[in-house]
């Protein structure tokens, strides 16, 4: 089923900003992928370089705020771990700045039973327990 995003790009938290969007208008809840860039896969990627490669492609806050509000549409298998770790799912389509200047993402992460949520600085190091969100016709493996 398509389901079409508001143009009003969601933010988190007051005073922070929109860095890039990549406009995404609507959604497959059906046909949702997770994606590791190679080098995830085996070692790590800074956050920076991993978000340029996905901006284009990641879904943006705008499905993760659609998801956070139906969490029954998330797929099941993102409540999977990872090397017995929680998995934490990015949506790098859209680029945050916070009123400190930190660029972040939006991600979801199942563990203890529940969803929860939170916004990664892309200074980070990204390894196999952070995948993209993205759409299932997009993703490569």
């Amino acid at each position: 089923m398509k389901i079409k995003l508001p143009k009003k790009v969601h933010l988190p938290y007051p005073k922070w900003t929109v860095e890039y969007d990549n406009g995404l208008k609507s959604f497959d809840h059906e046909k949702l992928a997770l994606q590791l860039e190679p080098e995830q896969k085996t070692g790590y990627l800074r956050g920076e370089v991993l978000s340029e490669r996905m901006k284009k492609v990641g879904l943006t806050s705008n499905v993760f705020q659609y998801l956070w509000e139906h969490q029954a549409l998330i797929p099941e298998s993102w409540k999977e771990r990872t090397s017995d770790n929680p998995t934490y799912i990015f949506f790098h389509g859209t680029i945050l700045r916070s009123p400190s200047g930190d660029r972040c993402v939006l991600c979801l992460c199942w563990d203890g039973g529940q969803w929860s949520w939170d916004c990664s600085w892309l200074g980070l190091k990204w390894d196999v327990n952070c995948p993209s969100a993205v759409p299932a016709q997009l993703a490569t493996v």
